[in-house]
């Protein structure tokens, strides 16, 4: 649905051994989305050699946390301009509106992770709505992941394991029209 296979650099080894026995597609490369490791500086490095190697890949974004505005200056000064960066924010931050400006500054993008495999790993929906008027009201280009895996919001499982237990999920639909409501006002 977007256009890019989102991997852990962690897994990036794994993802190209895959890859080799996908036969070469006829459209273009596969677009990657990475999620960033634990050090800007040798996941930097990882991306610029993964470059030079592979053909049939590219990073065209990476993924990162950030809870602090010296964390979103030095993670954004360790990526290069043109590779799209998303800093995940602490949605109940009370300091989100700096960490936005902090953002929109660097012209990279905001994150919120909206779930995940355990029910604590979802937000409130106070929390969204909060961290979607923000980005709206400092002008930061914004994105969710995780727990929209549903058009609806409703009660799914967390995995695909047949006994996985069950939470309450926001549906993509539900978050696009929040988003949409909240920029026209």
């Amino acid at each position: 649905m977007l256009g890019r296979f989102v991997v852990s650099l962690a897994r990036l080894d794994e993802f190209d051994a895959a890859l080799v026995s996908l036969p070469a597609a006829p459209q273009a490369d596969w677009q990657l989305s990475i999620l960033a490791g634990q050090n800007p500086t040798a996941d930097a490095a990882t991306i610029a050699a993964y470059h030079a190697r592979q053909t049939r890949a590219r990073i065209v974004s990476i993924e990162t946390k950030a809870g602090t505005t010296a964390d979103i200056a030095r993670l954004a000064a360790a990526f290069p301009p043109n590779l799209e960066t998303w800093f995940e924010l602490p949605p109940a931050s009370p300091d989100l509106p700096l960490l936005l400006e902090a953002v929109r500054a660097t012209g990279r993008g905001a994150k919120i992770r909206t779930g995940g495999v355990t029910a604590a790993a979802f937000p409130e929906p106070a929390e969204i709505a909060r961290f979607l008027r923000e980005c709206h009201r400092h002008g930061v280009t914004m994105k969710a992941t995780a727990g929209l895996h549903h058009p609806l919001r409703g009660e799914y499982r967390l995995t695909y394991d047949a006994g996985s237990p069950r939470a309450r999920m926001f549906g993509f639909l539900n978050v696009l029209l929040a988003a949409a409501l909240i920029h026209s006002g």
